[in-house]
């Protein structure tokens, strides 16, 4: 995972690499590979490569092409050999920066459409003077910018932009988002500093920002099955592709095992890959466990033990639980977090984790992210039944209907009613009133924030099927919790998600919601899919339940704590939450009695506790900072 980073001046000034290298010292702890900087009259960018896997070391940034065309990249491009191919280009050792240049010369921005893998960019093209940042489409890399009297300035991480996060100016919009468990777009806490979102290219030309769509959930592969075992083996032979491309020859990785199907599915492929001597990666992966028996419905050790004893291999085994965490303030004098989640148990997990694992060299890990959603892990029959009504299939539709009410014991007419709720809620409504926020919170959005086509991907029309909208929408709800946008402080890991690797997706994305799961067995394909690869236990293992005792069990022995952070609320005296009301609602959590709403209590602590920790405001003091206006 190297960082970029770079600064665009205005027409008659001119960038110095000395600038370029002072901006650098925001993220130098995170560049062990040293740090390399390019200047070119207003235009400069810098590069901190950190080599992850063997093709890697082959990047020379930042490059420059013969018109002078500048470009800096972290990440890797999956299908470099296809692209070379229809390039021209027969070098096999070519970096995948130049392969970029050379794409963004015959095709323009159309290439981002084009690149298959987990990467961020920044183009400056000499032909337009303009500036191109872009993500791939899953946001695997972060990539943020701010413009500034006329300058652009843009950086892998928010530190190197927000150089003072107490003088910046925190943005109401976010913070409601946040609370509200609202996709933040663009947005970021610090006003004038956004984030590029997933699989989008925002261009800079002069003043002028414009921000478009290079990939959607609607693209289409040329799989055409003629049989059922068709989707089974197109299930597979994806994923195994997609995992093949997470451990490339010289990375050094662990993957997470949950004991979970997804995560159980990506080492057991891993070490199927491994197996094959003209398959294999540098290294067998290691595993990484988290484990709670305090939770009833969330001990995970006699599943990803039966995982380990089939791989002939113990790995390393952290326990971990929500009701340890004290809601305290972390000081800024011992960790910089730029971004809310964070309190001061945070950085003993990290600094654990580290002495764990850290001492093995791994510096990319695998996760299961994406697998429940995209391949019937939820027992969710509205999509399926959703298309049915669309086309008017209404027999298909009685018949369907009536095995999911049987199969979920509910009645036929409490089916009729959610299915039309959820009609409604596609054509007519917004992503955010399908998951209100609560009363407690002073929505401060604006109405250009409700839009989704500020994510490229337009509103929903009448002509538009039921599922394609749910993909949409279950795309959007992986690529806003990935951990890798919350970084960590005291080490910096690369994620890789096979479940999200782009073709895989795309696949699934096609597959009929019949074939994914059923109304009596979830995961339907994946278990057919993979029935020789997984454990019996692990394939037949029931659905995780929600993880509730912990968090609860925290609330009640912090309650002392807690009605300190709400007396003492920030947020409140910024105009954003109504802490009378919240204040009922943390009281009733605390008895037990409002489970519903702990997910937002908990959202709502969280972020009190971030703010006092950019302002470096213990949780005693009576002091507030008003950091932005309401």
């Amino acid at each position: 995972m190297s960082i970029i980073f770079g600064v665009k001046k205005p027409e008659g000034d001119v960038v110095e690499e000395r600038q370029l290298l002072n901006v650098a010292q925001a993220t130098n702890r995170w560049a062990p590979d040293g740090t390399f900087v390019r200047a070119m009259g207003r235009i400069g960018m810098g590069f901190q490569p950190y080599h992850t896997h063997q093709r890697s070391n082959l990047e020379s940034q930042p490059a420059i092409d013969d018109v002078r065309n500048m470009i800096s990249m972290d990440g890797r491009l999956d299908n470099h050999k296809e692209l070379r191919g229809l390039l021209n280009i027969e070098d096999p050792e070519a970096p995948d920066s130049v392969i970029v240049l050379a794409a963004f010369r015959l095709w323009g921005e159309e290439c981002f459409s084009r690149f298959i893998g987990d990467w961020a960019l920044a183009i400056w093209c000499a032909t337009t003077h303009s500036v191109f940042l872009a993500r791939d489409h899953a946001g695997t890399r972060t990539l943020f910018a701010m413009e500034n009297e006329g300058s652009l300035y843009w950086g892998s991480f928010l530190e190197t932009l927000v150089s003072a996060p107490r003088s910046q100016g925190l943005d109401p919009h976010y913070l409601t988002r946040y609370l509200s468990f609202f996709s933040s777009h663009s947005l970021t806490p610090y006003r004038g500093v956004y984030a590029v979102p997933p699989a989008h290219c925002m261009v800079f030309k002069e003043r002028r920002r414009t921000c478009w769509a290079h990939w959607t959930p609607e693209a289409r592969t040329s799989f055409q099955p003629k049989s059922v075992p068709d989707y089974e083996e197109a299930l597979l032979f994806s994923f195994r592709q997609a995992v093949k491309r997470r451990v490339l020859p010289g990375s050094r990785v662990i993957s997470h095992l949950s004991g979970g199907m997804d995560s159980s599915s990506i080492v057991c492929m891993a070490d199927l890959i491994n197996h094959d001597k003209t398959d294999r990666p540098a290294m067998k992966i290691e595993t990484i466990s988290y484990y709670d028996p305090s939770e009833p419905t969330w001990d995970e050790e006699p599943y990803f033990s039966v995982v380990e004893k089939r791989r002939g291999q113990i790995g390393f085994h952290i326990h971990r639980s929500y009701a340890d965490r004290g809601f305290d303030v972390v000081p800024w004098s011992e960790a910089h977090y730029y971004l809310p989640g964070a309190d001061a148990s945070s950085i003993i997990r990290e600094r654990h984790f580290q002495e764990t694992v850290g001492r093995t060299g791994n510096i990319a890990i695998l996760a299961g992210y994406g697998g429940d959603e995209l391949l019937g892990g939820r027992p969710d029959p509205l999509p399926e039944l959703a298309d049915l009504a669309a086309s008017f299939e209404l027999r298909a539709l009685f018949i369907r209907s009536f095995e999911w009410c049987l199969a979920l014991r509910q009645p036929l007419y409490f089916q009729v009613r959610s299915l039309l709720g959820y009609l409604t809620s596609l054509y007519v409504g917004t992503v955010e009133n399908r998951n209100s926020a609560p009363k407690w919170i002073n929505s401060k959005d604006s109405p250009d924030l409700q839009d989704d086509a500020l994510l490229g991907q337009g509103p929903p029309t009448m002509f538009m099927r039921p599922s394609r909208i749910h993909n949409k929408l279950t795309w959007r709800s992986i690529v806003d919790t990935l951990p890798h946008q919350y970084p960590e402080y005291t080490c910096r890991y690369e994620y890789r998600y096979p479940f999200l690797d782009r073709e895989l997706m795309e696949l699934i994305f096609q597959i009929p919601r019949s074939q994914l799961l059923q109304p009596d067995r979830r995961r339907t394909l994946m278990r057919r899919s993979f029935r020789h690869l997984l454990p019996s236990q692990i394939l037949e293992r029931r659905r995780k339940a929600l993880l509730t005792h912990g968090p609860l069990r925290a609330l009640q022995v912090n309650q002392k704590r807690v009605r300190r952070i709400v007396s003492n609320s920030i947020l409140a005296e910024m105009g954003i939450v109504n802490i009378r009301m919240l204040g009922e609602r943390i009281e009733a959590a605390i008895c037990g009695t409002e489970g519903s709403a702990l997910g937002h209590i908990l959202r709502f602590i969280a972020l009190e506790l971030w703010i006092r920790h950019i302002d470096d405001l213990p949780l005693e003091s009576d002091e507030k900072f008003m950091r932005t206006s309401p």
